[in-house]
């Protein structure tokens, strides 16, 4: 009933009786992995990154092998600024379940946003193997090359190679999502990049 309650209170304004509702679940049952993560998915949303990790590390510990809980904690490190945590996180949880597309557009994204460039685009297209339909990984596979086209513009071979990796991934990207979201972002893509 407790859980059940909480999960109804996703709502900003009423995460923290969401949470208390966790926190009487776990009372009842304190090794309930599940509710471990919900608890610390509302702790994450309010800002309590300490606590979300707290809640996350105690599920990791009850069950080491679960890549959820490393997936979690990896995605509050990288909103927080803590790439290389959340990268050493991801790992963990590809370790366990390898192939997982959305975890290797998530380990790429902390690459790319701390810098590391070529093993962000390296993530990116393991993501594409893993999942060639996965169009997020084709999307963000090519804006990541044309953000180094932009970088590198100066200096015109490597600029060209990347833009020509990214329209080609757009291209993917739009022709797997043909009418969604997605789609549209990579078109709009296209059509700023298409013409250099």
């Amino acid at each position: 009933a407790w859980v059940a309650r909480g999960r109804v209170r996703e709502d900003v304004n009423a995460l923290a009786a969401g949470i208390e509702d966790f926190t009487q679940a776990l009372a009842l049952k304190p090794d309930d992995v599940p509710v471990l993560l919900e608890r610390a998915s509302y702790q994450g949303k309010r800002g309590a990154w300490d606590k979300a990790a707290a809640d996350l590390g105690r599920a990791i510990e009850i069950d080491p092998k679960n890549p959820k809980p490393f997936v979690q904690r990896g995605r509050n490190a990288a909103k927080n600024g803590k790439f290389a945590d959340a990268v050493a996180d991801f790992d963990c949880a590809l370790a366990l379940k390898p192939d997982q597309a959305k975890v290797l557009v998530y380990r790429g994204s902390a690459q790319f946003e701390d810098g590391k460039f070529d093993q962000a685009f390296d993530s990116y297209t393991d993501a594409v193997i893993a999942d060639a339909t996965y169009v997020d990984a084709w999307l963000v596979r090519g804006t990541a090359a044309l953000k180094r086209y932009e970088a590198l513009v100066a200096t015109p071979p490597d600029a060209k190679r990347w833009l020509e990796k990214g329209l080609a991934d757009l291209r993917k990207a739009a022709e797997l999502d043909p009418d969604g979201d997605d789609g549209k972002k990579a078109r709009k893509l296209i059509g700023k990049y298409g013409k250099k």
